[in-house]
């Protein structure tokens, strides 16, 4: 449950991005697509680490 909204808070920080930088539609996209899936890859990360040290039982 935690990979799905990691993607989704980090879609939604790449939309507003490069809204800020004024992109247009693909813009937008690419980089909700980008900032989703490094997102989805830093928890996925996290969560193998804070399993193996015993956090989650």
């Amino acid at each position: 449950m935690v990979l799905p909204i990691a993607f989704i808070v980090g879609a939604i920080f790449g939309s507003l991005k490069a809204k800020k930088r004024n992109g247009n539609k693909l813009d937008i996209l690419h980089y909700a697509a980008t900032y989703g899936i490094a997102c989805v890859l830093l928890a996925l990360i996290l969560l193998i680490i804070f399993q193996r040290i015993g956090f989650f039982v």
